[in-house]
């Protein structure tokens, strides 16, 4: 499965809801491929305070972040 940035999909006048997505990190030292790149601060800032949470590191460390694959053949137990 070929994961599409999220930039690619919506624009800043379509901010997401960064609560309502599965996300991981993995090192990156810009912006460059991070799926909340070209969203408004507030949904960027959101989603960074939601990694830290979750355990990853804060973007700021050298990470981006990307969508979760998950296995796409798992249903869904929610």
């Amino acid at each position: 499965m070929k994961l599409t940035a999220l930039s690619d999909l919506v624009g800043q006048d379509d901010p997401v809801e960064p609560a309502a997505m599965l996300f991981v990190s993995k090192p990156g030292n810009s912006c460059r491929g991070c799926l909340f790149k070209g969203q408004r601060t507030k949904v960027c800032r959101e989603a960074n305070r939601l990694a830290v949470l979750a355990g990853f590191k804060d973007c700021d460390e050298g990470v981006i972040y990307i969508a979760h694959e998950g296995d796409l053949k798992q249903a869904s137990i929610t």
